[in-house]
């Protein structure tokens, strides 16, 4: 039965998606023209509006494992040779690491947050070495609360640089501010040997066992080789649905459930790459498959 819906989710999702991005070229080839005019950003905000209305309806049936994996697996490409225009987006799951904002959030589903990961962020100085870790934590803890009280000296980044952002961590962008202050006050550089971009994430509630990062999957089971992190992850042939269709110890189910891993989320991330010639123009944006809102619009050319 399942190969059956498959086929006729996939049919159903490209068609959308090719109708979609067919109707939007029309949008960019106007778009295109007007750059002269210098008006490249009141008019992405315009393709980006009507393509995130198509992106509605492509998208409503999206509401599980399975049918996430065959949306964020159909092509999306156009090319108007005629026109000279070429459009990619590639749509990926957003929740591939621990959402780092939940390492203060103490609630019932998660009383013991700041535990749970204290031990993750210890697991990957285990692997990766820093001279001072007690701060570079202290620092992301004195980021996430709002009051100005050090944990410990030098450890509240606001203090310092009144420019300095306190509160949720939005992206990597604003988690490299922590890192800067870190190596100004420790002039250790070998925390940029960190792969922070694959190991922290900013959003949702657990990881998506699904599209776990196979970075993260090695820190949180240090014990699987290569070839077994690999099968979890780029080389998944099957959509994980519960606890019981994976193989792991208990330590690592333990660790799983204390980060709040689920088997679906809604949040995906996009990245619209649209080419005129030597003019190129970039679109990254959030989108919630459920309640079908975007957020964190960025917009570069």
């Amino acid at each position: 039965m399942r190969p059956a819906i498959a086929l006729l989710i996939t049919i159903a999702l490209v068609a959308t998606i090719t109708a979609l991005i067919a109707v939007s070229s029309g949008i960019l080839e106007h778009s295109f023209k007007r750059i002269s005019n210098k008006q490249m950003l009141v008019q992405s905000n315009v393709f980006l509006s009507k393509f995130v209305e198509l992106l509605k309806s492509a998208s409503s049936e999206v509401k599980d494992g399975f049918t996430l994996d065959i949306f964020l697996m159909a092509p999306l490409f156009f090319e108007n040779k005629e026109q000279g225009l070429q459009i990619s987006i590639k749509f990926d799951s957003e929740v591939t690491a621990p959402n780092i904002n939940l390492m203060l959030e103490n609630n019932k589903t998660n009383a013991f947050s700041k535990e749970v990961y204290t031990d993750y962020f210890e697991e990957i100085f285990n692997v990766y070495t820093i001279s001072d870790r007690i701060l570079f934590l202290s620092m992301i803890e004195d980021t996430l609360d709002n009051d100005y009280e050090e944990r410990i000296s030098g450890s509240e980044i606001a203090i310092l640089d009144p420019f300095f952002m306190q509160g949720t961590i939005y992206s990597y962008r604003h988690f490299s501010h922590i890192i800067n202050a870190y190596k100004e006050q420790t002039r250790d550089s070998s925390i940029d040997l960190i792969p922070w971009q694959e190991l922290i994430g900013y959003k949702g509630k657990g990881v998506d066992i699904n599209h776990i990062n196979a970075k993260v999957l090695q820190i949180l089971n240090p014990s699987l080789d290569e070839n077994s992190v690999e099968l979890y992850t780029i080389d998944r042939a099957e959509v994980y649905e519960n606890f019981d269709a994976l193989v792991l110890d208990e330590d690592t189910a333990k660790r799983f459930k204390e980060l709040n891993v689920s088997f679906y989320s809604p949040l995906v991330k996009a990245k619209m790459t649209v080419s005129d010639g030597d003019q190129e123009n970039t679109i990254l944006f959030s989108y919630n498959l459920s309640t079908q809102k975007v957020s964190d619009i960025e917009i570069s050319n």
